[in-house]
């Protein structure tokens, strides 16, 4: 997404479409950067709780 928003900003939306419309959206350049901000905007989906207690069961029973 960061890598589509930079092709966009500042710009109208005739001249969003027109990118479009002549594929420069299909293959736009991700940079590591891009990684990192996402990141840094998204929060974990396991709590910490839920790691522990998924340790504590592979320690005991070993990995399937």
């Amino acid at each position: 997404m960061m890598a589509m928003r930079r092709a966009v900003a500042g710009k109208r939306p005739a001249e969003i479409k027109a990118l479009g419309l002549a594929g420069q959206m299909k293959e736009l350049p991700v940079a590591m950067a891009d990684f990192e901000q996402a990141l840094g905007k998204v929060q974990s989906s396991v709590s910490q709780a839920d790691l522990n207690r998924h340790r504590k069961w592979k320690l005991e029973f070993g990995a399937s």
